[in-house]
């Protein structure tokens, strides 16, 4: 989505079926493979699923393995959209597909985001280490998208997490390759404001009693998302818990059709 906003073009009508998937009934973030396989009962081909793409020409048998990729998109999502017709939640589907074209749009990379790409970013150390995680992230985030590879094919948020603790001894040398990038990145993260600044605010460690109001919380949640029938996380995810846990105003994490679903259930 992010080359196509390049471009200039823009993204409408666009569904995820993974989303659509999960508001179905079929679990969470469920691949295209396996999601192929439980509604159409056929199994993709992973023969060359590490195949170099930049070679040409591409072999015929290659062409067809990436024909799979959209021969079976619109059958599956024909089921997908009976199911949710059937369970009220097409509009569901539809919004969240949206909200994502959406944040696909903004082709600018906002800083202040960086530390919603790494999980429990709380680990680091301190204010200064949480800064330099943040400048990490930035990083993995604009070569991820330069190399149109996810952002844990760069390097790990454990990783990243260490070497913010640690300094570049902190890299695994399973990630040596990228040695020389993260210094350049660490590099210029030393010059910038942000570094004397350092972060601290939602990212600070939660305190015991945040601890336990998170646990409670997020139990209620995995109750209601029982009663749906949906993964919790296609309700609720644990950065939204943590900010209701820290005494944030209940109806800040929830927008959309959340809000009198998810959100007043918690309040309740």
């Amino acid at each position: 989505l992010s080359q196509y906003c390049e471009d200039d073009q823009e993204i409408v009508n666009v569904m995820d079926t993974q989303c659509a998937a999960a508001f179905a009934g079929f679990g969470n973030m469920m691949g295209y493979g396996n999601l192929v396989e439980q509604v159409l009962n056929h199994k993709l081909s992973k023969q060359y699923s590490q195949f170099d793409w930049t070679k040409r020409p591409l072999p015929t048998a290659v062409l067809e393995y990436a024909l799979d990729d959209v021969r079976y998109l619109y059958p599956v999502w024909e089921i997908l959209q009976e199911k949710l017709l059937a369970q009220n939640r097409l509009a569901w589907a539809e919004e969240d597909s949206a909200r994502m074209a959406e944040k696909a749009q903004r082709t600018a990379l906002e800083p202040e985001l960086a530390l919603n790409w790494v999980k429990n970013p709380h680990f680091v150390e301190n204010p200064a280490n949480l800064s330099k995680l943040a400048a990490l992230s930035l990083w993995r985030e604009k070569t991820a998208i330069a190399k149109n590879l996810p952002r844990q094919w760069i390097v790990p948020d454990e990783a990243l997490i260490a070497v913010a603790n640690q300094g570049l001894f902190g890299l695994p040398s399973a990630h040596l390759a990228w040695l020389k990038s993260i210094e350049q990145a660490l590099l210029e993260w030393s010059c910038s404001p942000i570094a004397q600044q350092g972060i601290v605010a939602s990212h600070a460690v939660p305190s015991k009693q945040e601890r336990e109001h998170f646990k409670v919380l997020q139990t209620a949640a995995q109750n209601y998302a029982d009663q749906l029938n949906v993964p919790i996380a296609a309700l609720v995810n644990s950065k939204q818990l943590h900010k209701i846990a820290q005494g944030k105003r209940l109806d800040l994490p929830f927008i959309g059709w959340r809000a009198p679903l998810i959100g007043k259930y918690l309040a309740e």
